[in-house]
């Protein structure tokens, strides 16, 4: 298993709450604010994104790169941070 970040483990750990769009792993500022523009100022909407895709890798790393701009590494680092907290927490 690849080596996690600690904002991956920090957002894992805990409830969803209103944890802001910035807290997502693999998502800096630039790229948040760009998703908060477009209507998702907390995470928990991305997750809803999550969800209505399946939870499914390419569809959800497809959709967060046209809507925020994010490259493939950064994609696939917020899907992980998503996929890893519904295991734990759903």
């Amino acid at each position: 298993m690849a080596s996690r970040t600690r904002k991956h483990n920090d957002f894992v750990s805990g409830p969803m709450r209103d944890k802001p769009t910035s807290s997502l792993p693999g998502l800096g500022e630039k790229a948040a604010g760009k998703l908060v523009a477009q209507g998702y100022p907390r995470a928990n909407m991305v997750l809803g994104q999550f969800l209505v895709l399946g939870q499914s890798r390419e569809p959800f790393v497809s959709w967060l790169q046209s809507a925020s701009h994010c490259n493939d590494g950064q994609a696939a680092d917020c899907y992980q941070a998503l996929h890893d907290w519904c295991q734990q927490f759903l």
